[in-house]
């Protein structure tokens, strides 16, 4: 059994937009039995990333969403929540289980809460949790122990 584990669907402010139909069609192309997707780690919407961060001058980090105008950590927390719930909808709202699809969620360490993982646990077919380090703005250093 041949499995991909790590595709993202969706539009990436870097990369043309990726659908679902498409991605399992390349799996059939391929021979490749089933998939693990996960929303891309820089999520767009009408061309402005959900997501962002920047080094601040004085050091340090600052999380944003240039979509929502804020940097409000409870909002950036729910945003994160609000893309993964986004893929997931577009993975599994007209599924054929025809190769076998599964979710990763993805998470910030910085930015999520870690009450969000009891949420996570009650998807549906969510196998995985992704960290996207360089593009999320963060270190392994920097994922605290409630996290791992």
């Amino acid at each position: 059994m041949i499995i991909d584990a790590h595709s993202h669907i969706g539009c990436d402010w870097m990369m043309p937009r990726t659908k679902i139909q498409d991605y399992k069609a390349l799996l059939k192309k391929h021979g490749i039995n089933a998939g693990i997707v996960m929303p891309e780690p820089g999520h767009t919407r009408s061309g402005k990333r959900l997501l962002l961060w920047e080094f601040k001058p004085n050091g340090g980090i600052h999380y944003f969403s240039p979509y929502y105008k804020t940097d409000n950590i409870t909002t950036l927390n729910n945003i994160s929540k609000e893309i993964n719930e986004e893929i997931y909808h577009e993975v599994f709202s007209n599924e054929k289980n025809e190769p076998s699809i599964f979710f990763s969620a993805m998470i910030h360490p910085v930015i999520n809460d870690v009450e969000y993982y009891k949420e996570i646990k009650s998807i549906p077919r969510c196998v995985a949790l992704k960290f996207h380090g360089i593009a999320g703005g963060y270190s392994p250093e920097m994922i605290d122990k409630k996290h791992i």
